[in-house]
């Protein structure tokens, strides 16, 4: 998604505006991503740098990330249902000690 958003970005980079501008002069870029941490760096890295080369001015900090929970996967959840991980079964602790 973000390759074909540069693409598009890169394929107006030659346009001007009435006073002989560039179309992205003055404007700033930023970059929220989500995904896991390693993830998150390398895009907002690739994709500040692509916008800086456009002409964007990318300021200090002009990225942001979500890593998800922190701990063990959580199964996925339906609309009607909450998931429990891990699900309790007969021979776990849980399914059989009094409460």
């Amino acid at each position: 998604m973000c390759t074909r958003v540069v693409e598009r970005l890169y394929g107006y980079s030659g346009e001007t505006n009435d006073a002989g501008q560039y179309l992205y002069y003055g404007r700033v870029g930023g970059v929220v991503v989500t995904g896991n941490e390693d993830g998150v760096k390398h895009v907002a890295m690739n994709v500040l740098y692509s916008l800086q080369h456009l002409g964007y001015v990318v300021p200090p900090q002009a990225d942001a990330g979500w890593i998800g929970e922190v701990g063990r996967a959580r199964a996925t959840a339906t609309a009607s249902t909450t998931a429990r991980w891990p699900a309790p079964t007969a021979t776990s602790p849980s399914a059989t000690s009094p409460s």
